[in-house]
């Protein structure tokens, strides 16, 4: 029994000797090598620069070096060292099925075929160039399996050592390991990779010509990549072939990752470099509770439609703990510069500078209970909730010129200039868009039409966009709330000094707004709040208030009344003085102030001022419009009771207890020039009653030389009330007098005494 073990033992030594001898000589034939490249000659040629065996089934080779393709790709794998264990019976029917496959320093290339119709532009020039494979060659149709197609399945994969990759424009360089279970289909060019683990740190990534992504990197997870084909996976559907849990702490020098992760991203094309930390959880190319991105990011910068921000501050990227099915995306400005660029004179206007500047954009499911299909961004915003909020704290203004694009154009509306601050908040989805704008300034200048003024200046903008629902042409725009406040205001022509006109203080607030944007076809089929939104982008605020109809309830309160003289170009010599809250009721008609437009001063103190005569009452009064647009024609109507009236030159009153109806019609009161707008103003008074305290009064409206002037009664005597009397009169031509009473001493013709010095106008 010793002796048959004996020999049993050497026989078996014998036989490891011989299978050392003879396998590892076959390995190390050219022709094994030849053998195997038979099988696949056009799809994976393999070599290796040595190899051995040392025992049976397990095979250790040195200097592999394999290249392929398949209809859409062209690949190449080299390695510093591969040791496995074989399936040698699988080998010959065109299987490599490895076991324990330990592999050092791997060189992994793949380069993408376009088809024929297709064309990679540019990026094909960054795509690899695969060892004995024709850079020009084009994809083909996917040929049926056939016999000897050689499958690689490699179970129990571990990678270890330095590594780089190059697929498509996409270039890396990683230390660390990597385990998995692996599956390569050389037939379909399809991958795959079960119950991974990473340990890796990235020294090197570099998408395309420039946009180097990170130059150093660690990454550390779990990670499955179902069966695909790089070549022909494409789009989002890239993002859903792994599911993955790793944690993240490298530096980044661009932040393409966020829309890579967060596709409707992409509208604020966030640029910056910084270091990237936190945790990423995948499944099915959507992110997973747990997921928490943050960038501390240099030289950031986000666009938000046509304005840009630029700065340092950072950017994170989170799934709501409470609700997987949301993500937020914040990013915030430590520092922040804000402009508008100019297209076509190639500069930008700085809008403000500051700190504190956050943007939020929030992702939700639709439906969370289904898989997102979405092959590209935009059908991804199809089964996505979006909203935007854009916040800014109070930041400096240099110039408030560059906000003129609040108004509309056609209102002749200007900021002048001035510096001063800026706060405000931003926020639209779907169906709303809100826009709160605060600009404030204690050295405006302002111009309206051929008017100047100098003020404080307090602009509260308040705006709620909403659609109407689908198919709906008109937008409602809510403006309640807004505010307009001028301090120390001294309004005057173009022409005259500012400084010399008295200051005053307005106040002007929206009660309450109903008003509609109207839509186009091409508006109304992107939808409402998008379209409104694009034009605040585009052309500003002013852009969509231009094409508003509607009513508004509004409030105005003024420390002096004369303002509205001085609008309306003082037709007649008008002046007004008086203060108090105004009620002012617009009417929009494509953006300009239409018929119906009226501003109503409530009973209070009055005072008014016309031709050669003041009136110091109690009354009211209204402003109203007959017809709108650019050349308005408004009509101003005075009622005044308990009035004492004078000339202007005169001291004291002459007529007392005065009630009296008046009204002034202007044309075009911002004309161009200040007779042209009240050339053909129209003035028609009722004297209803008067008191004339003293008859003398009358003297110089006798004709000369009279027999019976009239002379003073005593204090005992009554006033004598002046009957009442109805005058119109038009606008004197420019430069023009107004008549004044005959001299007494001159002797005139006879004629008729006026009865009424207050009415004596005669033109």
């Amino acid at each position: 029994m010793q002796r048959l073990l004996s020999r049993l033992f050497i026989a078996l030594l014998v036989l490891a000797g011989l299978y050392l001898v003879v396998v590892n000589t076959a390995l190390n034939l050219p022709a094994t090598r030849d053998y195997l490249n038979r099988l696949q000659p056009e799809t994976f040629p393999v070599s290796w620069r040595r190899a051995w065996s040392p025992w049976p089934l397990r095979v250790v080779f040195t200097g592999v070096a394999a290249d392929g393709a398949t209809p859409t790709a062209q690949w190449q794998v080299d390695a510093g060292r591969v040791g496995a264990a074989m399936s040698i019976p699988a080998l010959f029917r065109g299987k490599v099925l490895l076991h324990h496959l330990a592999l050092t320093d791997l060189d992994l290339r793949l380069r993408p075929l376009p088809g024929p119709e297709d064309d990679f532009g540019r990026i094909a020039g960054f795509f690899p160039v695969v060892r004995n494979r024709d850079p020009a060659a084009l994809a083909g149709p996917a040929p049926a399996p056939e016999p000897g197609t050689l499958v690689v399945e490699l179970d129990d994969i571990r990678v270890s050592g330095e590594h780089s990759l190059w697929v498509g424009q996409t270039r890396g360089e990683l230390t660390g390991d990597i385990g998995g279970n692996f599956r390569m289909d050389t037939a379909t060019g399809e991958l795959s990779l079960a119950k991974g683990a990473v340990d890796l740190a990235l020294t090197d990534l570099t998408v395309g010509p420039q946009e180097h992504v990170t130059d150093g990197a660690m990454i550390r997870g779990h990670l499955d990549i179902k069966p695909f084909a790089p070549a022909e996976t494409q789009g989002l559907e890239f993002m859903r072939v792994g599911d993955l849990d790793v944690t993240l702490d490298l530096p980044v020098q661009s932040l393409a990752f966020v829309s890579w992760l967060m596709p409707p991203a992409a509208a604020l094309d966030l640029q910056g470099r910084g270091q990237l930390r936190g945790r990423l959880a995948l499944a099915d190319g959507e992110m997973l509770r747990g997921t928490d991105l943050v960038v501390e990011a240099h030289e950031l910068a986000m666009g938000v439609g046509a304005y840009r921000f630029a700065g340092d501050g950072s950017v994170e990227l989170r799934v709501d703990p409470q609700d997987e099915a949301q993500a937020d995306l914040w990013v915030r400005f430590d520092q922040v510069r804000a402009a508008l660029p100019d297209a076509d004179a190639e500069t930008a206007d700085v809008l403000f500078t500051g700190r504190g500047l956050t943007a939020q954009l929030r992702v939700a499911e639709v439906d969370p209970s289904t898989t997102s299909t979405a092959q590209a961004p935009e059908e991804l915003l199809e089964e996505v909730a979006l909203d935007f909020t854009l916040t800014i704290p109070a930041m400096q203004v240099d110039d408030i010129a560059v906000y003129n694009r609040l108004f509309p154009d056609k209102w002749d509306l200007a900021l002048l200039g001035g510096s001063g601050s800026l706060s405000g908040r931003f926020a639209v989805n779907a169906e709303t868009l809100q826009l709160d704008l605060d600009l404030a300034s204690n050295d405006a200048s302002l111009r309206l039409a051929d008017y100047r003024a100098g003020a404080d200046l307090l602009l509260q903008l308040r705006a709620v966009v909403e659609s109407r629902g689908a198919g709906h042409d008109i937008a409602t725009l809510d403006m309640t709330g807004t505010e307009v406040r001028l301090d120390d205001a001294r309004l005057a022509r173009a022409q005259q000094a500012a400084g010399a006109a008295p200051p005053w203080a307005m106040r002007f607030a929206v009660r309450a707004a109903d008003l509609g944007i109207p839509l186009s076809p091409a508006q109304v089929e992107a939808g409402a709040v998008r379209a409104v939104a694009t034009t605040l982008s585009e052309a500003g605020f002013g852009a969509v208030l231009a094409t508003a109809d509607g009513e508004a309830d509004t409030l105005l309160t003024v420390s002096s009344l004369d303002w509205i003289a001085a609008l309306l170009g003082r037709p007649l010599d008008l002046g007004l003085q008086g203060q108090g809250e105004l009620g002012v009721d617009i009417v929009l008609h494509n953006g300009w102030p239409a018929a119906g437009s009226t501003l109503r001063i409530p009973k209070e103190p009055l005072s008014v001022s016309l031709l050669d005569y003041r009136i110091d009452a109690t009354g009211s009064a209204s402003l109203q419009l007959e017809r709108g647009g650019k050349h308005p024609q408004a009509r101003l109507a005075l009622a005044l009771e308990d009035g004492r009236a004078r000339r202007r030159e005169e001291d004291q009153p002459s007529i007392d207890q005065v009630r009296m109806d008046a009204e002034l019609l202007v044309r075009d009161p911002f004309a161009d020039s200040v007779g042209d707008a009240t050339a053909d103003a129209e003035l028609q008074a009722k004297i209803h009653s008067a008191a004339i305290p003293d008859m003398r009064t009358y003297n110089p409206y006798l004709p000369g030389r009279t027999p019976l002037p009239f002379v003073q009664a005593d204090g005992a005597d009554a006033p004598a009330p002046a009957p009442p009397a109805e005058f119109a009169a038009p606008m004197p031509a420019a430069g023009g007098a107004s008549p004044q009473p005959p001299a007494a001493a001159e002797p005139q013709p006879a004629e008729p005494a006026n009865p009424n010095p207050f009415l004596d106008h005669s033109l």
